[in-house]
């Protein structure tokens, strides 16, 4: 055993001891630099991956989130670096880009925003991307179709674009309707999944239609403004044949449900509360365990203001309001009859929790109101849920409300 003085001035065995430039070090002082070179710590900085480089290393950067890189694992975009594997080209421009800033080309590439906005549209009946150059205008419907739409029969499936739905008569005679939009997957394809739908909801009451944030078998449920009890009677009869034997919304991850909510049937005072309880971000908790999924690209939250229903913004907000309606876009697919049900009973709970007359504006966007308020009776699928999660503490000895 050979016995050397290490840097702290205690005798180690050489064995267990790093020397470097003539000192010996213990081995926590010492490490392997990328280029397997050593060096002491001290003189290093751990990168992103794992591995260590000497600080004034030419090859060394800082990255946007703070962490260190090698240029050759990284890629800089207006001057800030990034994780390559954060990072796509841009097929048209060739230019590098967030993947968070990257849009789908319709070749399966990636697109900045500038080279979508020049080059590419949306077809008119599926929703899909497709570029300019191969649009073909349909002069009888008035409309821009990808190849493939413009070269089939559409059957049971209207085009993305279609309002018919809007213009079926409602069964009931109330001021405030709801209309409701269902996105599914078929499990084969989306003309046999609205050909299965229709055994249960009929063409005066729901139109299909393509959405393109779905693959070739998806398709939207999109029904005619009515009455909650009216959507769930209409309902009830296809999920009492288990539609998850045919199709599927929930578990695939894609599928979205959507609720509108006549506009002028509602005060702006009420639609300003309902505006922030939804974007409250005290309530995120709970509004997510309702809907079944987080805030996110499709349905983004953030604090908002009364007067904010005054101000425009982009339709993927989770109350976005627009000159007829006002659409709640933040609940996950479902083919339940308790989810759907739940759904629909938090919308319209919302209203009438929110109403001018009932209370202010600070108990208004409080999930603590409105969980102590919500009446049993009246909503008892979403009273059972958010009992069931704990948001409600429910006394079966009280009264039901």
């Amino acid at each position: 055993m050979t016995l050397v003085v290490c840097s702290d001035g205690v005798e180690r065995d050489s064995n267990f001891c790093v020397e470097l430039d003539g000192e010996w070090y213990t081995p926590d002082l010492i490490c392997h630099t990328y280029d397997d070179s050593v060096s002491l710590r001290e003189d290093c900085v751990r990168l992103f991956t794992g591995n260590w480089a000497r600080r004034d290393d030419p090859e060394l950067v800082s990255m946007a989130f703070g962490a260190r890189g090698l240029r050759d694992n990284c890629t800089c975009i207006d001057g800030e670096w990034f994780d390559s594997d954060e990072c796509c080209c841009c097929g048209t421009c060739g230019r590098d880009i967030h993947n968070d800033d990257s849009y789908p080309a319709p070749d399966g590439g990636s697109l900045c925003e500038g080279c979508r906005d020049d080059y590419t549209s949306g077809c008119d009946c599926c929703g899909n991307n497709m570029w300019t150059d191969e649009q073909v205008y349909n002069e009888e419907e008035d409309r821009y179709l990808c190849p493939r739409c413009s070269s089939r029969d559409r059957g049971l499936i209207k085009g993305y674009a279609d309002k018919s739905a809007n213009n079926k008569p409602p069964e009931s005679k109330d001021r405030l309707l709801y209309g409701v939009e269902l996105e599914v997957e078929h499990k084969v394809d989306s003309e046999r999944g609205a050909k299965y739908a229709s055994k249960f909801l009929d063409k005066d009451y729901v139109t299909f239609k393509r959405d393109g944030s779905l693959g070739h078998a998806g398709f939207e449920i999109v029904t005619r403004p009515d009455s909650m009890a009216v959507h769930k009677r209409k309902f009830k009869a296809m999920f009492d044949d288990r539609p998850g034997r045919e199709m599927t919304s929930w578990s695939n991850g894609r599928c979205g449900m959507h609720v509108h909510i006549t506009k002028s049937a509602l005060s702006q005072l009420q639609l300003g509360k309902m505006l922030c309880f939804l974007n409250e971000p005290a309530n995120v908790h709970m509004i997510s365990k309702i809907a079944g999924r987080k805030p996110g690209r499709w349905c983004r939250a953030y604090r908002k203001k009364i007067s904010d229903v005054n101000r425009p913004d982009d339709r993927y907000v989770a109350l976005n309001i627009t000159s007829k309606t006002a659409e709640c876009r933040i609940f996950r697919g479902t083919l339940s009859q308790a989810g759907f049900f739940k759904n629909l009973e938090f919308v319209q709970a919302l209203v009438e929790f929110c109403s001018p007359a009932n209370r202010g504006i600070r108990e208004a966007v409080s999930a603590k109101e409105f969980c102590r308020w919500l009446p049993r009776k009246s909503y008892p699928t979403l009273h059972k849920f958010l009992v069931e999660r704990g948001f409600i503490v429910w006394n079966h000895r009280r009264k039901a409300a």
